[in-house]
């Protein structure tokens, strides 16, 4: 359980014998495909570490319509704000795939938090670069087109989840469009049409389980065209 937590995002820098104490109170859990781990409003009592597999985290309005906020994979972390604040859980947590995960109760990390300042520092680090994340996805939905937002989205999953293959960048996920159209907060259409032009134009390609950007400068080129949410038409590099 040691060697596990120490693969997280969170707990990558401490050293062995400190990570022994939590390895202690944590619990391995698995997790079926499209399993429900943990809903908006439930109460906040424990944080995971994902060991295997990949989450997506996202809220819904009253009239079912989903915005998927991230997807997390193997080495990230989850549910650790309504654990440190104690308010309920701020969004729901589906598995994408089957996942295997390390839980840990707040009755077990807090007291680790405290004995332990730097990961509390490093804790701060992390959801900061969270929050800075929320605020740009708003920023994307609240003022760029389709174009701009889904381009943005597209390099982003590159950089979280992509491998370099020569020029190529493999994006191995299991993401639906209709899920990659909640990312952006569009309808599944519109994101079918736009990535359907791409293709044409040699930017992406598609296959099961695969999005591969064959152009990354170009598809850049585009999420820095900045064109206005009112403006959908077409930006080219």
């Amino acid at each position: 359980m040691t060697r596990l937590l120490a693969g997280s995002q969170l707990f990558s820098t401490f050293p062995a014998d400190a990570l022994g104490e939590l390895a202690a109170q944590a619990v391995i859990r698995n997790v079926p495909e499209k399993a429900v781990i943990c809903e908006k409003g439930a109460p906040g009592n424990e944080m995971f570490a994902i060991l295997q597999g990949r989450v997506k985290i996202s809220a819904f309005s009253d009239d079912g319509k989903e915005v998927i906020f991230a997807i997390l994979e193997s080495g990230d972390f989850f549910g650790e704000t309504a654990l440190l604040d104690g308010l309920p859980r701020s969004a729901t947590c589906t598995a994408i795939e089957d996942c295997q995960m390390a839980t840990i109760e707040r009755r077990s990390f807090i007291p680790f938090l405290e004995k332990n300042p730097s990961l509390a520092i490093h804790l701060l680090s992390l959801l900061s670069q969270r929050l800075r994340g929320a605020d740009e996805q708003m920023e994307g939905i609240t003022f760029f087109s389709l174009t701009v937002r889904l381009a943005k989205k597209l390099l982003a999953l590159a950089d979280e989840h992509g491998d370099a293959v020569g020029s190529k960048t493999v994006i191995a996920m299991n993401i639906s469009q209709h899920e990659l159209a909640n990312m952006v907060s569009v309808s599944r259409e519109s994101v079918n049409k736009q990535l359907g032009i791409w293709i044409k134009e040699g930017l992406i390609s598609l296959s099961p389980r695969l999005i591969v950007i064959e152009d990354r400068e170009r598809l850049q080129a585009i999420g820095k065209c900045f064109v206005r949410k009112a403006d959908d038409t077409h930006c080219s590099p």
